[in-house]
């Protein structure tokens, strides 16, 4: 089991309810889940563009931005990208810094996840 920065505690039966949900949604077959640092697998990523990207992971600036520019390539124009723990400050810096740079537009928030619209005017 996996035990996060706060205590809570993530295991075999979490990750069987992960999986079960996904084929109960039916989107077993287009989700890919990946265990390993955000951006080395963005390095290597060579499957189709990105259009749902989810960031739950190093909660710093350094390495939330690091996660982006990893990613920013493989986005498309228009994709989802959802940040879990927005509440933390690095987190709220660097969405307010994207939105002001007009890289992503805010869509919403539930719970303690904020979603955006990437927009990369360079990118289609």
């Amino acid at each position: 089991a996996f035990t996060g920065e706060r205590g809570a505690t993530f295991g075999p039966p979490d990750q069987a309810a992960r999986y079960q949900n996904m084929v109960n949604a039916g989107v077993a077959e287009q989700v890919r889940v990946v265990c390993l640092p955000s951006t080395q697998v963005a390095a290597g990523w060579q499957q189709r563009n990105v259009g749902l990207l989810w960031l739950d992971g190093d909660h710093h600036y350094d390495g939330l931005s690091a996660d982006v520019a990893g990613w920013s390539p493989h986005l498309v124009n228009g994709a989802t990208v959802a940040f879990h723990d927005d509440q933390y400050p690095d987190v709220v810096r660097l969405l307010d810094e994207l939105v002001v740079a007009n890289r992503m537009t805010f869509l919403g928030k539930v719970w303690a996840i904020s979603y955006f619209r990437w927009c990369d005017a360079g990118r289609t």
